[in-house]
């Protein structure tokens, strides 16, 4: 059954947070820029966050415990050439990376663009 786009509604209400979220994700701070997309949030630990660089790379006791459950970090703005060892502190964990500037995708063919 087809629906016009018009008729489609996104949730309105985003889920209400527990103490023990609030412990785990904290409110951002000057040592902690990051947000957490609650719509894309599928377990306590599993979460979608966007967060900038120099947080990633700041590391130390002011970051909320949630960036020890890191398992990618996607680099949007550097290409690889930008990796090195210790690039991200982000607690006890040690994620993937994935490098891919945004900025370069666009009038790329198709083939350059999907590796």
């Amino acid at each position: 059954v087809a629906m016009a786009v018009s008729d489609l509604h996104a949730p309105v209400r985003t889920p209400a947070q527990s103490s023990d979220d609030e412990q785990l994700c904290p409110p951002t701070s000057l040592q902690a820029n990051y947000a957490v997309c609650d719509e894309l949030t599928i377990g306590r630990t599993q979460r979608i966050m966007l967060s900038d660089e120099s947080t990633l790379a700041r590391g130390g006791p002011h970051m909320p415990p949630i960036f020890n459950f890191l398992t990618l970090i996607v680099n949007c703005h550097q290409d690889a050439s930008a990796d090195h060892s210790g690039k991200y502190r982000v607690g006890t964990a040690r994620p993937d990376v994935i490098f891919q500037p945004v900025h370069k995708l666009y009038g790329s063919q198709p083939t350059l663009v999907v590796d």
